[in-house]
C-alpha cells in the first residue's frame, strides 16, 4: 500500500514543508497541523478559486484517471495526447501541485519517479467538488430477491489462524499451500471461487478462499515463513487479537479494497463516493453510476454496470462489506452494519455454555478471548451465534500446550457471565487429568568425568542460580535458557567446557520472513521542493528571440521551431499572412509533396495550416 498523507509529509525535512505551508497560510509545518490544512473543506474551497484550468485539470486527472495508483511518465505521456490544455501547461501544473502538497514524488527502488495523489487528499477533494448531501438517493419500490453475504472475512480469517496455530502448515517450493492442506483448509472455510473469479486472489489451482486468507494474514503481519512452513507470529498475533472491533474491521476493509482496487485504480472515485454514503439504505447502482459520471464530468472514464457488479460488488458482498437485492431498478446495494461507512457491530454480549458442551458466543464477541476458547473447543458452525463444542480431544489439544482446566473453566464462566453447568466442568476436569501426567522438557547437563568434580562445582556460590538439580552421581541439570552464561563462569573458574558440535535442525537454514517481507513498500518519498523547469527541462536553451514575441523567420528556421515546440510540448502562436493569430499546440510537421504542413488542436478542435502561410510564430514558454 502506498504512503499516507501524513507519512509523506513526515518524510520531507522541515525546510521543504515550510515552504508548502506557506502557500497555505501556514506559519509551522509540523506534519499533522499540515494535513489538517490540506484537507480542510473550507480552505479547499477558497484555494480551488485561485487555481488556474491546467491545475484543476491536473487535480480532476489524480482524482478520476489515477485514483488510488501511481502515475508513471508513460501514463502522463499518454494523457497528454487528449488534453484541453497543452502538455508543457499540464506539467508545470503537476510541478504546482507538488509544491503546494497534493501531489508527492516517489521515487522506485530502481530510480522511476512517479507521482502519487495520497487517499485523504483525494477525499477531501472529492468532497469539494461534490455539492449536496454526501447521501445518495435511496432505491424505492419492492425488492424481488436478496443477496446476503457470508459470515465476514474476519471470521475466515480467524479460523484460519486458529488451523495454522494448531499445526504449521508446510509449505513447497514454489510458495504456495502444499494441495493437501489446502484442500484441509478449504473443507473448513467458505467456498468462494464463482464470485472470485476476477479477483486478485483467482487461481488455477489454491481456492481463492485458502489464497485470500493467506494474503490477508501476511499483509498484516500475522504468519511467519519459517523452516519451509508457515506458522503464526504470536507477538503480532496478540496485538491483532487485542484491536477494537472497530479498527480490525476498519484495516481488513482497507486490505481488501487495496487488493481488489489494485488492477482498477481509476474505480477510487466511484468507491469513495459509496464510502461517503454513511447509510444502510439500499441504493440503485444505476444511480450510484449516475452520481459517479455527474461528479466526474469529462475526467473519469466510462464504468459499465456489469463490470462494477462482478469486479467490485459481487467480491464486496461475498467478504460481507455489503449485501446485494434485485428489483425493478435492477440490482441494488447497501452496506452492512459493521461495515467501517456505517460501523455499527454489535455491542459486546455475554455467551451461553450449554449442558452438552456446547458453548454459543455472538459474532462479534472479543475476539482475544475467542482466540482462547478455540484453544479448547473446536468450532462447529453457527448463524446468529457461533457454536464451538468441548471434547475430550480438543481439552486434551489445549492441556498438550499448556493450559490449565482452571484456565478453561474460568474463561467459560467469564464469557457466560455467571456460572456454567457441573457436568461441563466435571468433564473438562476428567479429561484434563488424562493429559500431562508426564513431561517432556529440555534440558542442559552438565557432565563431569567423575563424581568429585560434580561435587566441587555443586559448592562453587557463582553456579548456585544456574543450576537447577544434580542426576545421578556425574551429572547436574542447569538453565538451558542461560548456556552462554555458564559457559563463562566456568571458564572463569577454571573449568573450560568442551566445546560440543551441536546438530542442524531441518529446515534453520530457510531464512525467516515476517511482515516486513509480506509486502515492501518499494517507494520513497522524494524530499526537495520541485523547481518549475523541471517541467520542461529543454525550455531555457530555446533562443531569447523564439520565446519574447511574435517573428518572422526564414521558413528553415520555422522549421526548427515547429520540430522543437512538438519536441518540448510547447504551444505554439502564429500569424497567419492575412493576419490571424493562433494559439495552438502542434502535434505533427510533415512535406506533403513540397509543402510542409504543421498539425496541431487549437481550442479542442485540430487544424492544418501550411509553414508558407505563416507569417510570423513564437514559441510561448508556460507560465
Amino acid at each position: 500500500m502506498y504512503p499516507s498523507l501524513i507519512s509523506c509529509l513526515t518524510s520531507l525535512s522541515p525546510e521543504v514543508r515550510l515552504r508548502i505551508a506557506a502557500h497555505h497560510g501556514l506559519r509551522e509545518a509540523e506534519p499533522e497541523t499540515l494535513a489538517r490544512r490540506l484537507t480542510d473543506p473550507a480552505h479547499l474551497r477558497s484555494f480551488v478559486r485561485r487555481m488556474d484550468p491546467a491545475e484543476r485539470e491536473g487535480m480532476d486527472f489524480f482524482l478520476f484517471q489515477v485514483g488510488e495508483g501511481v502515475c508513471a511518465e508513460s501514463k502522463l505521456r499518454e494523457r497528454e495526447s487528449i488534453l484541453p490544455v497543452s502538455p508543457s501547461r499540464f506539467r508545470i501544473a503537476l510541478v504546482r501541485l507538488r509544491r503546494w502538497g497534493f501531489l508527492y514524488g516517489l521515487r522506485r527502488r530502481w530510480g522511476e519517479t512517479v507521482y502519487w495523489c495520497p487517499s485523504e487528499v483525494r477525499t477531501a477533494w472529492l468532497n469539494v467538488n461534490r455539492k449536496g448531501s454526501p447521501l445518495l438517493p435511496p432505491a424505492t419500490g419492492r425488492i424481488d430477491s436478496r443477496e446476503a453475504g457470508g459470515r465476514g472475512v474476519w471470521h475466515a480469517l480467524f479460523h484460519f489462524l486458529v488451523l495454522c496455530d494448531r499445526e504449521r502448515i508446510p509449505l513447497p517450493r514454489d510458495g504456495g499451500v502444499h494441495r493437501r492442506w489446502w484442500k484441509k483448509l478449504s473443507s473448513e472455510m467458505e467456498e468462494w471461487e464463482e464470485e472470485f473469479r476476477e479477483t486478485p486472489w483467482a487461481d488455477r489451482q489454491e481456492p481463492a478462499s485458502v489464497r485470500l486468507v493467506r494474503d490477508l494474514a501476511r499483509l498484516q503481519g500475522l504468519v511467519r515463513e519459517r523452516g519451509g512452513a508457515l506458522e503464526v507470529d504470536p507477538a503480532r498475533l496478540d496485538s491483532w487479537l487485542s484491536l477494537s472491533w472497530e479498527e480490525r474491521l476498519r484495516r481488513l476493509y482497507d486490505l481488501t479494497r487495496f487488493r481488489l482496487l489494485e488492477g482498477r485504480p481509476d474505480w477510487d472515485a466511484l468507491v469513495r463516493l459509496m464510502e461517503a454514503h454513511r447509510s444502510e439504505e439500499w441504493v440503485a447502482v444505476s444511480t450510484l453510476l449516475k452520481e459517479w459520471a455527474s461528479l466526474a464530468g469529462k475526467s473519469g472514464g466510462r464504468i459499465q454496470g456489469e463490470a462494477l457488479v462482478r469486479h467490485w460488488l459481487k467480491p464486496l458482498c461475498r467478504l460481507g462489506w455489503i449485501e446485494l437485492a434485485s428489483s425493478p431498478q435492477g440490482i441494488l446495494w447497501r452496506w452492512t452494519p459493521f461495515a467501517p461507512a456505517v460501523c455499527r457491530a454489535a455491542a459486546e454480549e455475554t455467551g451461553m455454555v450449554q449442558p452438552d458442551f456446547e458453548v454459543l458466543i455472538p459474532p462479534f464477541f472479543p475476539l482475544d478471548k475467542r482466540w482462547q476458547l478455540a484453544r479448547f473447543a473446536d468450532y462447529a458452525g453457527g448463524d446468529h451465534f457461533l457454536v464451538y463444542r468441548i471434547g475430550a480431544d480438543s481439552v486434551g489439544r489445549a492441556r498438550e500446550r499448556g493450559m490449565a482446566e482452571e484456565e478453561m473453566i474460568a474463561l467459560l464462566e467469564q464469557l457466560a457471565g455467571g456460572g456454567i453447568p457441573a457436568n461441563v466442568t466435571a468433564g473438562i476436569r476428567e479429561w484434563c487429568r488424562r493429559v500431562g501426567r508426564i513431561s517432556l522438557r529440555h534440558a542442559l547437563l552438565v557432565e563431569g568425568d567423575d563424581e568429585e568434580l560434580i561435587d566441587e562445582l555443586e559448592l562453587i556460590p557463582e553456579l548456585g542460580e544456574l543450576i537447577a538439580e544434580r542426576v545421578g552421581r556425574r551429572v547436574l541439570i542447569a538453565d538451558a535458557n542461560r548456556e552462554e552464561e555458564l559457559r563463562d563462569r566456568l571458564k572463569k573458574l577454571g573449568f573450560p567446557p568442551r566445546q560440543e558440535v551441536k546438530p542442524r535442525k531441518p529446515g534453520t537454514d530457510t531464512e525467516e520472513r515476517g511482515e516486513g517481507d509480506a509486502e515492501p513498500e518499494g517507494f520513497t518519498v522524494e524530499n526537495r521542493y520541485p523547481d518549475l523547469t523541471e517541467a520542461v527541462p529543454g525550455a531555457r536553451n530555446l533562443p531569447r528571440m523564439w520565446t519574447s514575441a511574435i517573428r518572422s523567420y526564414h521558413p528553415a528556421t520555422v522549421q526548427d521551431m515547429v520540430r522543437k515546440a512538438i519536441q518540448l510540448r510547447l504551444e505554439l502562436r502564429v500569424k497567419e499572412k492575412d493576419g490571424t493569430v493562433r494559439q495552438l499546440i502542434p502535434r505533427q510537421l510533415e512535406n506533403r509533396e513540397g509543402s510542409w504542413t504543421m498539425e496541431g488542436v487549437d481550442g479542442g478542435r485540430r487544424v492544418r495550416i501550411e509553414l508558407s502561410r505563416i507569417g510570423g510564430v513564437q514559441i510561448r514558454l508556460p507560465e
